[in-house]
């Protein structure tokens, strides 16, 4: 994770330097005025989403957007995860089956500290909501816990997860004439708490082994999360000025 923050740095570094040559130029972002912008695109590995941002005096933005993580950025995530042995493939399992069917908001605060140039600096707060339908079976091999010979290795298994994670970046800007708006930029992401609950249906007279078995799976994917939810992002985006 230290490599990262130093590329960052660097990064951040040689966006500052181009930002005041081409200040020294006279720039090429446009000033001034309120700007109410309909964006969409993707932060990879996160999600492909849109929403709307809102320029004001001063060079800052006000931006939020909603999005879903797509399956192939789950494929690509949780394979690399197995592979360098960061959970078992059960585990993977878990957290793929969840991560199919999530829901992601994100707010962020953004800076143009360079006046007539596209270079800028944004931070925010993130909420993802993860829903999926697994078996006893599943759980009960990630989690270890012993399933009774009554409880069918099919029964039901509701899993809802809430991550709550934070992202600072570093980008740039181009403004195409007086609407079209392309964005890029590079970023840290940090799942700093996660709330999981894995409820067992049919459970019947056996609820207090449905209670054994939700709590341990539910630290099973929470630990997963905060654990491994820190990742780079890369953001590529379109947007069209409303005025």
């Amino acid at each position: 994770m230290r490599a990262g923050w130093i590329a960052v740095v660097v990064c951040a570094l040689v966006f500052a330097a181009t930002a005041r040559a081409e200040e020294a130029d006279g720039g090429s972002d446009g000033e001034g005025g309120v700007h109410l912008t309909l964006q969409g695109g993707t932060d990879f590995p996160l999600d492909v989403g849109g929403g709307l941002a809102l320029e004001i005096p001063g060079r800052l933005e006000l931006s939020g957007d909603v999005g879903v993580l797509p399956g192939a950025y789950v494929d690509a995530a949780n394979a690399a995860l197995v592979s360098a042995d960061a959970y078992d493939p059960t585990t993977g399992t878990l957290i793929h089956e969840a991560l199919h069917n999530s829901l992601i908001w994100r707010a962020h605060v953004g800076w143009r500290p360079f006046s007539g140039c596209g270079f800028f600096i944004q931070a925010g707060y993130g909420n993802a909501t993860l829903n999926a339908g697994l078996t006893a079976a599943q759980v009960t091999e990630a989690t270890g816990v012993g399933m009774p010979y009554s409880v069918s290795p099919n029964a039901n298994v509701e899993l809802h997860t809430k991550i709550h994670m934070m992202d600072a970046q570093l980008g740039w800007r181009w403004l195409i004439g007086d609407r079209v708006v392309i964005r890029t930029a590079i970023g840290a992401v940090h799942a700093f708490a996660s709330k999981s609950t894995l409820t067992v249906h049919d459970a019947g007279v056996l609820t207090p082994y449905a209670k054994q078995l939700s709590e341990p799976g539910a630290q099973e994917i929470d630990q997963a999360v905060t654990t491994y939810g820190n990742t780079f992002e890369i953001t590529l985006g379109l947007g069209i000025r409303a005025f």
